[in-house]
């Protein structure tokens, strides 16, 4: 399952979704949501929850295309009842079993965002959920191969870079058009992610995907 989020800011432990979505490649099914961050707090973790930066800020706005409008427009749900229709989609993929969710620079990020978002709201990362990080996944397979960092485009300044939209034009994949929106981003990941086993090969991939794996606990808080 590959999954993305957007989100008010960098800082994790501040920052609030406002856009979610996760994708199964092997049946094509997907979910995505807006998510209202000025709302859904209850329980143990209202007050926390209802602290700190929740509005929709220029920058972000100008990365993603979402403004504070648009998430708090009709019917666009709380972290809470975002949550809540995020693991019933993953259960629905693969019932009663454990799912490994895989994000680009998600132990610097997007676990370390979902971890602090269940905690405002009172609730755990479900125990069933384990993770895959394909930003360190990307660079041990360029590093095995000896192939050179993939590089930001000239427009950018050329530095090496490793994020997903370096990655992608590194690997020749179709340009993103929709890039920073977390439903295109998640898609798009799953591409780069089958082209990078492809160029690492089977044998290594499984090797890196076994020694990858880690759980809510071990993001970087």
């Amino acid at each position: 399952m590959f999954f993305d989020f957007e989100s008010t800011g960098l800082d994790t432990s501040q920052c609030r979704v406002i856009d979610m979505a996760a994708v199964a490649p092997g049946t094509g099914a997907s979910f995505s949501t807006l998510v209202n961050p000025h709302i859904g707090f209850s329980g143990a973790g209202a007050e926390t929850g209802k602290s700190g930066i929740v509005e929709v800020g220029n920058f972000i706005t100008d990365l993603t295309g979402i403004t504070d409008a648009d998430v708090q427009a009709e019917g666009v749900p709380g972290i809470a009842d975002a949550l809540t229709q995020l693991e019933a989609f993953v259960a629905a993929q693969a019932p009663g079993k454990g799912v490994v969710l895989v994000a680009h620079n998600g132990k610097g990020y997007d676990v370390p965002l979902l971890v602090h978002e269940y905690r405002r709201i009172g609730r755990d990362v479900p125990s069933s959920w384990r993770f895959f990080d394909t930003l360190s996944f990307s660079k041990e397979a360029f590093a095995g191969l000896g192939r050179p960092a993939p590089r930001a485009p000239a427009s950018k300044g050329g530095y090496s870079s490793f994020s997903l939209e370096s990655l992608g034009e590194n690997l020749e994949l179709p340009v993103n058009p929709e890039a920073h929106r977390a439903l295109a981003d998640s898609r798009h990941l799953v591409n780069v992610f089958d082209k990078l086993v492809s160029i690492a090969g089977n044998g290594r991939s499984e090797d890196l995907l076994r020694g990858g794996i880690f759980g809510a606990s071990q993001a970087y808080m």
